[in-house]
């Protein structure tokens, strides 16, 4: 309410429960969640079809989809294992079967999903698999859990878990994005407390008013 209040703004409230960290769009009226935004409402009485009427009347979204999560996490945050890198192009995680099989098999059915949607200029989603580490120890390392602020990607890092991850990952983003500067962010300590960078974070768009 203060940030609507500094730049006069209008506030609407919208009647779904939802987290940050479970609602990814590309900005051209793309939304993408996880069935745990579906489960979340359905508690409160909302079935999918609600939910897709609310997201559109409350934010716009012409078009929305919702992907399976990850198994045995427990917030169901997308963002843990999607991030939405431009208006068609999306990174998703991959894990090693022989680590996670059964992981590697639902975010390739995610894959599959994601392949057939069609964006508003009649492109097919792009997605680049982003290799993503196992949990054996309970703790949820993700390096789709990005933040974008003007030129510059930052990328969590766990260089007490797999220093060569990291460089994969920071190889693989660094050509996705080769006119923004890619920065490797520690998140050794974070991700203990099950947080993340873009669990942190929040993104303010381009405005007239705001230097």
């Amino acid at each position: 309410m203060a940030f609507a209040a500094t730049f006069g703004m209008k506030i609407a409230h919208c009647h779904l429960v939802m987290e940050g960290g479970n609602c990814l769009s590309n900005g051209r009226g793309l939304c993408i969640s996880s069935t745990t935004l579906v489960d979340q409402n359905q508690e409160r009485g909302h079935d999918l079809h609600a939910v897709g009427r609310m997201l559109h009347r409350y934010f716009g979204f012409g078009k929305w989809t919702s992907i399976l999560p990850i198994i045995g996490e427990t917030t169901g945050h997308i963002d843990l294992f999607l991030n939405i890198c431009g208006p068609n192009t999306v990174f998703l995680a991959a894990y090693d079967p022989e680590e996670d099989r059964d992981n590697a098999v639902r975010m390739d059915a995610n894959a599959g999903a994601l392949s057939e949607i069609v964006t508003e200029d009649g492109r097919p989603l792009e997605i680049i698999r982003i290799p993503q580490p196992a949990a054996r120890d309970d703790v949820w390392r993700s390096y789709t859990n990005v933040i974008y602020g003007n030129d510059v990607v930052l990328v969590p890092q766990f260089p007490d878990f797999s220093p060569e991850l990291d460089r994969q990952v920071l190889e693989i983003l660094r050509r996705a994005f080769p006119e923004r500067r890619v920065v490797g962010i520690d998140s050794s300590k974070i991700v203990t407390k099950r947080g993340g960078l873009h669990c942190l974070a929040l993104s303010l768009p381009k405005m007239p008013a705001l230097q």
